[in-house]
């Protein structure tokens, strides 16, 4: 039942974004919540296949970086952006969370794809962590040229 829970509740978060862009109801407190919403179902995701991959360290790790390297890369793409929120959120960071979802997935309703999660978690988790020590140099560098 938690499986299909999740499903349904990732199905009508993508759901609410593609409609909230065509009503163009679209703020930036709203994709901040739905950025938020997003995650959590990430997490609560990992947290259900943990326990068939027996892979914590990797899971732990993968729910620490994602969120910095979320906050690195709005900085870095959307920093000097107008925005009526605390940040310019953006929804489309995604692809390091993607094929994640996509194997959790395909396990729960094909029956595949389960043991290849432990490599896809140390794949994601190396990518984000380049990312993030990219990012933070970059931003760095801009504010050093900048003088702040």
């Amino acid at each position: 039942f938690g499986y299909n829970l999740i499903f349904i509740a990732t199905i009508l978060s993508v759901f609410d974004g593609a409609l909230a862009r065509y009503q163009n109801t679209v703020s930036d407190r709203n994709k901040f919540l739905s950025v938020f919403v997003n995650y959590l179902l990430y997490a609560f995701l990992l947290a259900f296949v943990e326990v068939v991959s027996g892979s914590y360290n990797k899971m732990v790790y993968n729910l620490f970086i994602i969120p910095v390297f979320y906050l690195l890369a709005v900085i870095k793409k959307q920093e000097f952006a107008q925005s009526d929120w605390l940040i310019k959120p953006e929804a489309k960071i995604v692809y390091l969370k993607s094929l994640i979802f996509l194997l959790v997935y395909s396990h729960w309703y094909i029956g595949y794809g389960i043991h290849y999660l432990t490599t896809v978690l140390t794949f994601s988790n190396y990518a984000a962590t380049f990312l993030c020590i990219y990012y933070f140099i970059y931003i760095q560098l801009r504010w050093k040229k900048m003088k702040i």
